[in-house]
C-alpha cells in the first residue's frame, strides 16, 4: 500500500461523513416511500440525528438499473458513507443472496452500518442460510 501524504489524511478527516437513507418502492407507490422516510426519520431523530441525504428507487429489487442504488454505491465507494438506513432488508433486494452481497459491498467501505427498521424473519432466516 503507497504511503499517504499528511494532506491526503487530513483532507479524508476533514470530510464529512454522512448518514444516508434508501427507500424503494416496486410500484412506485408514494405513499410507501413517504412511509419508509417517516420511519426512517423517526428512528434517527429518537438517536439526535438526521438523514443527510436520500436515495430513491421506483423498481422492483431484483433489478439492476437502480440509479438511485447506483449514486449510493458511488458515495459509499468514495468514502463519504458513515451509515445506510433502510426500512428493512427487502429495500436492498429480494434475493437472500443479492442482499447479502449488496450488504457486504456497503459494509467492506469505511464503517458502513446498514439499519435494517423492519427485519423480515423470513428474509433473514434466508440471509442465514446463504451465510452459512
Amino acid at each position: 500500500m503507497a504511503d499517504r501524504s499528511t494532506d491526503d489524511i487530513a483532507a479524508d478527516l476533514n470530510t464529512p461523513r454522512l448518514r444516508v437513507g434508501y427507500v424503494r418502492s416496486a410500484t412506485g407507490d408514494q405513499a410507501a416511500l413517504n412511509r419508509q422516510r417517516a420511519d426512517i426519520s423517526a428512528h434517527t431523530r429518537t438517536h439526535g440525528q438526521d438523514i443527510d441525504e436520500w436515495f430513491e428507487d421506483c423498481t422492483f429489487g431484483n433489478r439492476d438499473d437502480r440509479p438511485g442504488l447506483d449514486r449510493l454505491r458511488a458515495l459509499v465507494a468514495a468514502g463519504r458513507v458513515a451509515e445506510v438506513l433502510v426500512y428493512d432488508m427487502t429495500r436492498l433486494g429480494r434475493n437472500g443472496r443479492a442482499v447479502v452481497e449488496l450488504h457486504e459491498e456497503l459494509s467492506a467501505s469505511t464503517r458502513i452500518t446498514c439499519v435494517a427498521l423492519d427485519p423480515l424473519p423470513a428474509l433473514i432466516n434466508e440471509m442465514n442460510a446463504v451465510l452459512a
